[in-house]
This record gives C-alpha cells, structure tokens and sequence, in this order.
C-alpha cells in the first residue's frame, strides 16, 4: 500500500441471462405473455380473447 499505482479493470459481462419475467426488464421486449412471446425469434403472434390482455401461442385458430 506504500506503491503509487493504479489498476485498470476492463469489465466484460459473461453469461447475461435471466429469466423470462427479468428479462424483460433487461432487454426492454415484451413477456412470455406478449403478443411476440418468443421475441423477435419467430414469426409466430400470439392469440389472445377478445378484449383479454393475455396471449397465448397458439398455432391454430379456435373454432367459435
């Protein structure tokens, strides 16, 4: 502690993953919930009720 020197740290983020509630937050995209559940990934919307907020990945549509 007596040495006049100075250290320089060079930070790297490795392994920056969360889960899927977290991640939002980080990357700024929507939930598993989101019309775009799988991110920009796959070209698969979500379905979701009428006037409901909560998407569903579905691949085909209800029969009504």
């Amino acid at each position: 502690s007596s040495r006049d020197t100075k250290f320089q740290a060079n930070l790297y983020l490795l392994f920056t993953t969360a889960d899927g509630p977290g991640l939002v937050y980080w990357d700024g995209m929507v939930g598993h919930s989101g019309k775009n559940g799988c991110r920009m990934y796959c070209p698969t919307p979500g379905r979701r009720k009428t006037h409901g907020t909560h998407y569903y990945p579905a691949l085909l549509r209800p029969r009504d």
